[in-house]
């Protein structure tokens, strides 16, 4: 369960390994559709966030500016198309802390709240913060 946790790393069910950008430069890098050079020039997955201006966002045809009220000083985001006409909103997440989240989830081998965490970091990772 600790593999999504850890940057570049991939769980395919039963093992966790590199992922495809882990240990690639340059434009090895940039011919992967799943990577992207960041700023400091290490390869990373391709995520729609990374890219800081309305320029980086617009070169890649998988993302989308969102501009507004609601971001930061007003500039924007990158992020997925489907996401880009949204306006901002402030989300609260209530977290089970009982002791069933010490409990492992029927047929999985991970404990409720780990599994919880893990659920909740795939999903924030989707939206445009």
């Amino acid at each position: 369960f600790e593999c999504e946790f850890l940057d570049g790393c991939v769980w395919d069910g039963s093992t966790c390994s590199d992922g495809p950008c882990v240990g690639k430069t340059g434009s090895t890098c940039m011919a992967l559709d799943a990577c992207m050079l960041n700023r400091k020039n290490e390869c990373v997955p391709k995520e729609c966030s990374k890219w800081q201006t309305e320029a980086e966002c617009g070169g890649d045809a998988a993302c989308a500016w969102a501009k507004g009220a609601g971001y930061p000083n007003g500039a924007g985001v990158c992020t997925e198309p489907e996401y880009a006409k949204c306006p901002a909103v402030d989300l609260t997440m209530y977290l089970d802390g009982s002791g069933s989240m010490v409990d492992y989830f029927v047929g999985e081998d991970m404990y409720a709240w780990w599994a919880m965490l893990l659920e909740l970091k795939r999903f924030v990772r989707k939206l445009p913060l």
